[in-house]
């Protein structure tokens, strides 16, 4: 009986042993798993503390930014991305094929082909949305994702295409008169005897060097704007001024019978803040637009009244006007207009206008008049110290 009992006895105690050893490990294990979950929490803490310094750096930026993974999914973007490729409603925690947004084939294609094997940096092609030309660069972050950063050169390819259009236009502007005072040149060896053909000869040849001698003078004029200093004493009469200028321009308007108004307060004007040649400049191209464009026995007219602390200068014509499409462009460096308002013009006389306008502070604003003709406002500050004998 007695072996019965320590048999008993014996397996109790493996037993109670055994269930010992397990309940060790089960607080071994319970206790690996809480370390295991604080870790996670910790973890799960970093990754979104990081997650919210990204947002905050992306929100920052004003290009757009898209974090993209190695199927070409969008996972993350700034406020700029969402606002230009139309993600205002996409759930953030749903990632979404890149030709969600952007559908273009082929430019998806070579993301697809840098993300296959990205491994530094690289430019992708340009991208055009709406009217916005994004240039867009690849950078991986880690095997699996990468940043796409999306800069807006808009203004960039604009004036990209501006340069070469004025390059365009410059060169046609200078081989036209040149070609043909270089024929006349030449014909002259051939028939220098007639003296009419002399004459005609003499006045192309005088009339295409002038030509070229005022584009020329203009592209010098808008260096000259750039890089010169500012003159802060530099102050003028308007009155004289605009006598000036309607006598320089008097023979081309008497050649078409146009008539020059000028409306100046009989109490006079306070002085100008812009130096003389530079108020004749700006006012020379207006008013040599205006009668170029004139109509035969038309009338142009100059105002001027005081607003406040500037004077505004208003010239007139009954002129085509400039089409509406147009208007907001043609202060801008070579911008020409080759519609209702013809050929005849480098492109850049109302750029210089608007340039040395703004060089003293002023403001410039074109508008159609109606039925016809356009009207050009000019505003220029008071000189300071005319102010200060004024008060």
């Amino acid at each position: 009986m007695w072996i019965m009992w320590m048999v008993l006895i014996a397996g109790g105690v493996a037993w109670y042993a055994h269930a010992a050893a397990q309940h060790r490990r089960l607080q071994q294990y319970q206790q690996q798993l809480k370390d295991s979950e604080q870790a996670r929490q910790e973890l799960e803490g970093r990754l979104a503390r990081r997650m919210r310094r990204l947002d905050i750096l992306l929100s920052t930026m004003s290009e757009a930014v898209l974090l993209v993974d190695r199927d070409c999914r969008v996972i993350v973007a700034n406020p700029v991305a969402r606002k230009m490729f139309g993600m205002a409603e996409t759930a953030e925690d749903r990632p979404r094929p890149m030709v969600w947004f952007y559908r273009d084939p082929d430019w998806n294609q070579v993301l697809a082909r840098a993300m296959a094997g990205a491994t530094e940096a690289q430019d992708l092609p340009d991208m055009i949305l709406d009217n916005h030309v994004l240039a867009p660069r690849l950078a991986p972050i880690g095997p699996e994702q990468a940043l796409l950063v999306c800069l807006d050169v808009t203004e960039r390819s604009k004036l990209a295409k501006q340069r070469d259009d004025f390059l365009a236009n410059l060169m046609h502007d200078l081989k036209t008169p040149l070609t043909s005072m270089l024929g006349y040149a030449r014909s002259l060896a051939s028939f220098g005897e007639d003296a009419e053909f002399r004459r005609m000869a003499g006045e192309v040849i005088a009339t295409e060097a002038k030509r070229v001698n005022e584009l020329l003078d203009a592209l010098l004029t808008l260096d000259q704007i750039r890089f010169a200093p500012v003159d802060p004493e530099a102050h003028c009469d308007i009155s004289e001024v605009i006598a000036r200028v309607q006598g320089s321009t008097a023979s081309a308007a008497a050649a078409k019978g146009v008539r020059f108004i000028a409306r100046v307060p009989e109490a006079g004007m306070p002085a100008l803040a812009i130096a003389e040649d530079e108020l004749m400049r700006i006012l020379t191209n207006v008013v040599e637009n205006a009668v170029r464009f004139s109509p035969e026995s038309g009338e142009i007219v100059v105002e001027v009244a005081p607003r406040g602390r500037h004077v505004q200068i208003v010239v007139t014509d009954q002129g085509p006007g400039i089409p509406e499409a147009d208007l907001p462009h043609v202060t801008e460096r070579f911008y020409r207009v080759d519609r209702a308002r013809g050929r005849g013009g480098h492109g850049l006389g109302l750029a210089i206008v608007r340039e040395l306008t703004e060089t003293r502070h002023g403001m410039l604003a074109l508008s159609n008049r109606t039925p016809h003709g356009l009207r050009v406002s000019i505003q220029l500050p008071v000189y300071a110290e005319t102010e200060a004998q004024a008060a």
